[in-house]
């Protein structure tokens, strides 16, 4: 492949949609787009922009991005490029040219709303809007910049995340930004085709070659798949499922859902029953309700090999085995398991100095173990967090577990919160100083002592 890549933004859209100049947002795009890539791959890049397909030559060795309005049509002279991709700013409206465009990668560049219909996304849009943006901005620069970069280990792990319900695509293309920003290859690489035949060949495949799969539930069911009565979220979930019991044992799942949903569509209620109470349904899976960077930070736990195994035990049930909660006058210490053994260096120091300790678990369900960490900060004095190899995700999401404490039951303030770190996370350092942790580096054997005399004097 070239060190540089030709690419041509091809606009296919109508001059107006609504009250949106589309040349203008274009040129907007294309030097956006242009600033993000170049800044990328460490190198200026210049992109061309088009207004009709006469205007490339020798496409088979540029890429081509097409931006679509909802009657645009997609011509047939772009299979000869090198890589087409589609930037829509509506859904398409006739089944064959959506057919068409499910042949290349995909970026929605609007949002769905109950209330307003499509909403195009735009740089100084309002709220979630302007952001999302650029995260797709972001997004497809990256989807260029993979295939240009050295970066990239092509032996990392393959991860099949589920495609989803139109309205549940901006939390799925938040976990696919940080996995492949994590150099993991993502499954499906382009949209599923609408007919229920085509769309298991693919969907089969990609599972028997994934380490994991991530299925995102919403809080509706969604529209059957032509073919069969099932949703695209209900069949991956199903094949999955199947893989997992012949073509691909070693297949680990998360089913996730936010716990901040709410769902009133009758029929999504039906499929989350029978989920639970039928165990083939989630065979190498577990059905999470987490925040999303829980989410985000078991994947990688899972993915690595450090954390978590997924298992096929109940959800959210304390398994047979589950620690008792520590006491309150207890001081619990949370660590990521690649930090374990400079953890129980401290725990050791601690309890020489007759300082009741209780720690983070790794149970064996990841349910029961976010079960007893809620338990313990909801019943525990203080608090330890210890991070040195941990991800820089991981010791925020702790952080803010730890401002969540309320909701877990804990009916007063912790008496200390202390954060103990390498020079690694100095960022992080200056972060829970800011929340009121007591800040305390590693040393050559210093931290222990000094975080003993930190709790003696908030005793």
């Amino acid at each position: 492949m070239a060190s540089k890549p030709d690419i041509k933004f091809l606009n296919l859209a109508p001059k107006k949609i609504g009250d949106l100049d589309v040349a203008e947002w274009v040129d907007h795009l294309v030097s956006g787009f242009q600033l993000v890539l170049s800044q990328s791959l460490n190198t200026e890049i210049a992109p061309e922009s088009v207004e009709s397909v006469s205007e490339i030559k020798g496409s088979e060795k540029s890429i081509v991005i097409s931006i679509l309005g909802p009657d645009s049509k997609i011509p047939g002279e772009l299979s000869n490029a090198l890589q087409n991709i589609n930037v829509l700013l509506s859904p398409i409206a006739d089944a064959k040219e959506e057919a068409k465009a499910l042949d290349s990668a995909n970026f929605e560049f609007f949002a769905l709303s109950d209330t307003d219909g499509v909403i195009i996304l735009e740089p100084t849009g309002f709220r979630d809007l302007g952001k999302n943006y650029w995260l797709k901005l972001v997004d497809l620069a990256f989807e260029i910049s993979k295939g240009y970069s050295k970066a990239l280990d092509s032996k990392k792990a393959k991860v099949y995340l589920a495609t989803v319900n139109p309205k549940d695509r901006s939390v799925r293309d938040e976990v696919k930004r940080d996995l492949q920003r994590r150099g993991y290859t993502v499954l499906p690489k382009s949209s599923l085709p609408g007919d229920s035949k085509k769309a298991e060949a693919i969907i089969k495949k990609d599972l028997q070659e994934a380490n994991l799969s991530i299925h995102i539930l919403g809080r509706e069911y969604g529209k059957p798949v032509n073919g069969i009565a099932k949703s695209i979220v209900d069949l991956q979930n199903s094949l999955a499922a199947d893989i997992c019991k012949k073509a691909n044992p070693g297949l680990q799942r998360i089913v996730w859902q936010s716990p901040d949903d709410i769902v009133k569509d009758q029929q999504q209620r039906e499929f989350l029953d029978d989920l639970v109470k039928t165990p083939e349904q989630l065979t190498g899976a577990e059905f999470l309700k987490i925040p999303i960077e829980h989410l985000k930070t078991l994947m990688v736990d899972v993915l690595s090999g450090r954390g978590y195994s997924v298992s096929s035990l109940p959800v959210m049930q304390h398994v047979k085995g589950t620690p008792e909660p520590i006491s309150k006058e207890s001081v619990y210490v949370v660590f990521d398991n690649s930090d374990k053994k400079w953890a129980e260096e401290v725990i050791g120091d601690l309890k020489k100095s007759g300082v009741s300790v209780g720690a983070s678990q790794v149970l064996s369900t990841v349910s029961s173990s976010m079960a007893y960490h809620k338990e313990c900060l909801a019943r525990c004095n203080s608090v330890v967090l210890l991070a040195e190899k941990a991800s820089p995700q991981w010791v925020v999401a702790k952080m803010k577990d730890f401002l969540k404490a309320p909701g877990f039951g804990r009916e007063a303030d912790f008496s200390s919160k202390s954060f103990l770190f390498s020079k690694d996370h100095s960022d992080l350092a200056d972060r829970a100083k800011k929340e009121g942790y007591q800040v305390i580096e590693k040393g050559p054997g210093t931290e222990s002592k000094i975080l003993k005399e930190k709790l003696k004097s908030t005793a």
